[in-house]
């Protein structure tokens, strides 16, 4: 067979990123599929899968009866030193690859086709059209706030909300940040959620770069329609299987199995200051104390009053450092972050940020471009200065442990209602408790020799004797 060397070149590097390493295969245990680190061309297209995420790219020059499987690593460095614009002759036999260039010539070895992995078919029960720009963004910059750690599943995932109104959504456990979605004609059709994994979003990217159609020019009256025409990308799930459509791309994964926690639930309503800054301000003032805040176990400390908001860390070994950006404050507070988190999310953003508090040690609610996206716990650390922020409400106290059915412990909790026992008696219960009943102790030897007992509380003795005749 023969087909045209950038062609050929440009199709093995658009699969790059969905091609394992032979590394990666040999740590999964019981992995099927050795074949699974080539390129299978075949059927008129080229696939690539790493047996959680498969793409296939369309060739409409590559002869649709023959098959084979493509060292891409290899193949793509020995085209990579031949000129493009000619043709490459592919001729496979017994295990073995040859292929010939502008009278330059290489063989690989192969396995055979019946060892690669079959491309996954689905049938798609649910189908939407969303702005692919506006998904791989919104994928793009949620990733990093999923988990690391396997121990929920749910949480390594990016989730997409299903409904007229879709959203982006992420967590791991200390921040909850979120996105909409736009979409064509703007929602994804069904009832619930799609776990899109983090580990399919950088090849998505890479496809949709290099590998998307062009514009929808339809209906473009004018300069202004063609320059806003979106690059549309086709969505189709069913079970736990979701298939990603464009241009001469398709691309299916594994969707993660699990539940998403309830996220609006988690967002707070309540706030008792609020203070707005430059998000680039802020940036270089993390950037500027980062080494300090790691020698101070990755702790910033944020102070706002007046018109100034003050970040500060404090290293152990290093020295404490304070920076001061301006800042706009709807009353006084003070709260502490992770620093890596909050450098995080104020980088590449420029622009107003505004950020809502209740409490140092309640979640805060950060704001961009005028609308909420973040949710970021706060580290607990002891403060300098006076709490701004008005006092907790007390905690409620336990109830009442209703009637007892011992009578000696009912007659005195009788007897401490009467007459409480002090504070300097060892004996004494804490409030709303239930001690055991005190029982004599033996003191020293008195004056006649005799060990005297320690006095009981004229009470308690009487509510002893009564019980014990009672009972």
């Amino acid at each position: 067979m023969q087909i045209p060397v950038e062609r050929l070149r440009q199709t093995l590097a658009l699969l790059a990123p969905v091609v394992p390493m032979k590394h990666a295969l040999e740590r999964s245990e019981g992995t099927p599929f050795p074949a699974a680190q080539y390129v299978m061309l075949g059927e008129g297209r080229a696939m690539a899968t790493n047996l959680e995420t498969a793409a296939a790219v369309e060739m409409e020059e590559a002869d649709p009866d023959w098959s084979g499987c493509l060292p891409p690593h290899l193949l793509g460095d020995f085209l990579g030193r031949v000129p493009g614009a000619t043709l490459a002759t592919l001729e496979q036999d017994k295990g073995l690859l040859h292929v010939k260039v502008d009278g330059q010539e290489a063989t690989f070895d192969v396995p055979g086709v019946d060892d690669f992995p079959p491309f996954p078919q689905l049938e798609a029960e649910h189908e939407g059209v969303m702005d692919g720009d506006a998904l791989v963004v919104a994928l793009t910059a949620l990733a990093p706030y999923t988990a690391k750690e396997e121990t929920r599943p749910a949480l390594t995932a990016v989730c997409l909300d299903l409904g007229d109104m879709p959203q982006a959504v992420a967590a791991d456990g200390f921040r909850l940040v979120w996105s909409r979605l736009v979409g064509m004609p703007g929602k994804l059709p069904g009832e619930g959620q799609l776990l899109f994994p983090r580990t399919a979003i950088k090849p998505l990217a890479h496809l949709w770069k290099y590998g998307g159609k062009q514009p929808d020019f339809t209906g473009a009256k004018g300069i202004s329609d063609l320059v806003l025409a979106k690059r549309l990308m086709r969505l189709g799930w069913k079970g736990l299987q979701l298939s990603i459509n464009f241009g001469r791309v398709t691309m299916v994964t594994h969707l993660v199995d699990g539940a998403f926690p309830n996220y609006k639930q988690l967002v707070p309503q309540q706030f008792t200051t609020h203070v707005t800054f430059l998000a680039e301000d802020l940036y270089r003032a993390l950037q500027g104390m980062a080494r300090i805040a790691h020698e101070g176990s990755g702790i910033v400390r944020l102070e706002w009053a007046d018109l100034k908001l003050t970040a500060g860390a404090r290293g152990e070994n290093t020295g404490d450092i304070t920076m001061a950006v301006p800042a706009t404050c709807e009353g006084e507070g003070h709260i502490a972050f992770d620093h890596r988190y909050l450098l995080d999310y104020a980088r590449g953003k420029q622009g107003m940020v505004k950020m809502s508090t209740a409490t140092p040690s309640a979640p805060a609610v950060f704001t961009y471009h005028g609308k909420a996206n973040l949710v970021l716990m706060p580290m607990h650390v002891q403060w300098d200065t006076p709490s701004p922020y008005p006092p907790e409400p007390p905690k409620e106290t336990a109830p009442d442990p209703g009637p007892i059915s011992d009578p000696v412990a009912a007659y005195i909790r009788e007897a401490k209602a009467d007459a409480p026992f002090s504070d300097d008696d060892p004996g004494t219960a804490a409030e709303g408790t239930i001690s055991d009943p005190p029982t004599a102790q033996v003191d020293t030897p008195s004056d006649n020799g005799h060990p005297e007992a320690t006095s009981e509380k004229p009470k308690v003795k009487r509510a002893r004797r009564k019980a014990a005749a009672t009972a």
